[in-house]
């Protein structure tokens, strides 16, 4: 996608409204058990991925969600938890006096507090590491290409296999797999690629 722009105004800021500062919260635990699942298997390659780039992007503090105590979204985010084995503590309005002595809650609050696989990223960073892990791939027959614009479609593409190619997997030894999809550029421009992030 596009480089962050510089010195834009508000109203500008296009793809870059959601995240463009430095705090991105991310726990396993979530009201949604498949947006649960989804974020416990990216936070799962956060380690490997800041290994890969040298890039260090996430910080581990923890996750403290709070809410009217019985809230629909409190007890789906315990439950979900608990349904898939991710570490947390339901603390009632007293349990978060006492830990947390420096914030005020309202009467009748509760949390669920998520002490590990959870805190938050620099959004940048991770975009720098991702980056940079993904040109140490780079090796005959992989390629990386970062492409300063953004997307409006990813196409699944029919690829045409080759004489000799393997019809389940579009491979031939020692090649790379047929390009499988097709990604239209907002300037106009068409990529192909096997693989795309």
């Amino acid at each position: 996608g596009p480089r962050e722009p510089q010195g834009r105004q508000p109203g500008e800021w296009g793809v870059f409204g959601a995240h463009h500062d430095e705090g991105r919260i991310t726990r396993c635990t979530d009201p949604d058990p498949t947006w649960a699942l989804l974020a416990q298997r990216s936070i799962d390659r956060y380690a490997e991925i800041e290994e890969q780039s040298g890039v260090q992007f996430f910080s581990e503090v923890g996750h403290l969600a709070v809410g009217p105590a019985g809230a629909p979204s409190l007890v789906a985010r315990a439950a979900n938890a608990a349904a898939q084995g991710v570490p947390h503590e339901l603390l009632d309005a007293a349990a978060l006096r006492e830990r947390y002595p420096y914030l005020s809650f309202p009467a009748g609050a509760a949390g669920v507090w998520e002490p590990r696989r959870s805190g938050h990223i620099s959004a940048r960073r991770l975009v720098a590491a991702q980056i940079s892990a993904a040109q140490r791939c780079v090796r005959p027959g992989v390629a990386f290409e970062r492409v300063d614009e953004s997307a409006v479609a990813v196409e699944e593409a029919a690829a045409k296999a080759a004489a000799g190619t393997d019809q389940a997997t579009g491979e031939a030894e020692g090649e790379a797999p047929a390009p499988s999809y097709r990604v239209l550029l907002r300037d106009g421009r068409e990529l192909r690629a096997a693989r795309v992030l």
